[in-house]
């Protein structure tokens, strides 16, 4: 079983500090939309990664991680939504 959204977030928000959150949400808010049907999702690109990481002095695959995961709270809140349930 996949584990709850708010078991999610509690891990994102212990994990990564604010910064790293704060880039990661900026980030992904540019490209996020909700899924529909014959409309492929934008994808963040790594070197947009790389390029945020280094102009804030933060590590790259930390950055690359804490995507992941924000990616992985934004489509089980898109699942929910669809299933009426958020």
């Amino acid at each position: 079983m996949a584990p709850t959204i708010e078991l999610l977030i509690a891990a994102y928000t212990r994990n990564y500090p604010q910064q790293v959150r704060d880039l990661t949400e900026a980030l992904c808010a540019s490209t996020t939309q909700l899924a529909r049907p014959g409309v492929p999702r934008p994808q963040i690109l790594g070197e947009d990664v790389r390029q945020s990481a280094a102009k804030h002095g933060i590590d790259p695959e930390t950055l690359t991680a804490a995507i992941a995961d924000y990616s992985d709270i934004e489509a089980q809140a898109a699942e929910m939504h669809r299933r009426g349930r958020f």
